[in-house]
């Protein structure tokens, strides 16, 4: 999938639309769930309403190990999109999550309220991975599309329980779950 987006002239500057369109067409492990786009939004904006407490409840998180979710920083709902994309990744076996973030600390406040939404906790600990740092700055969405396509590799391919059994260098951890594709 990476390599189909990267092929094209403007991978890296990818719209909503286009994030939804290629993250749709991302195999998720039966363990795993990814939440749609505009569902994270909506939670990440509405942390603490009864709609929330109704979403967060038909998503059903519980029954699955891993949660896999975009985070945009759109604050302005008057407004299309945001500026930047990352990825908040939830492992059920340690509870924790994981954000990757590739202009890092920009998504943090947003990933903490969107961990908080998911959760029901308002005191959640979102781990913050290291990964690799955007070079021009608007290449954001098409990293979370190779994110959530690697961590989804992880899963079937090395069997992780949570994201503090992989390196906590998010590149380190690409390599091994290649190898492990490759054997």
């Amino acid at each position: 999938m990476f390599q189909l987006i990267s092929q094209t002239s403007d991978w890296y500057n990818l719209s909503d639309e286009e994030m939804k369109m290629y993250l749709d067409q991302i195999q998720v492990p039966g363990n795993a769930n990814r939440i749609d786009l505009s569902v994270s939004h909506f939670l990440k904006i509405n942390t603490d309403s009864e709609d929330t407490v109704k979403m967060r409840s038909s998503l059903a998180l519980d029954t699955y190990d891993y949660v896999l979710a975009a985070v945009n920083n759109r604050e302005d709902e008057t407004r299309e999109g945001g500026t930047h994309w990352s990825l908040l990744v939830y492992t059920r076996e340690s509870n924790t999550y994981y954000h990757l973030d590739s202009v890092e600390p920009l998504n943090c406040p947003h990933a903490q309220r969107l961990a908080v939404a998911l959760s029901g906790d308002p005191d959640v600990n979102v781990v913050q991975m290291q990964c690799r740092q955007l070079k021009s700055g608007v290449e954001c969405g098409g990293y979370v599309v190779h994110y959530i396509e690697l961590t989804c590799s992880m899963i079937v391919n090395i069997s992780i329980k949570a994201f503090s059994d992989i390196p906590s260098d998010f590149e380190r951890a690409t390599v091994i779950c290649r190898e492990n594709t490759i054997q």
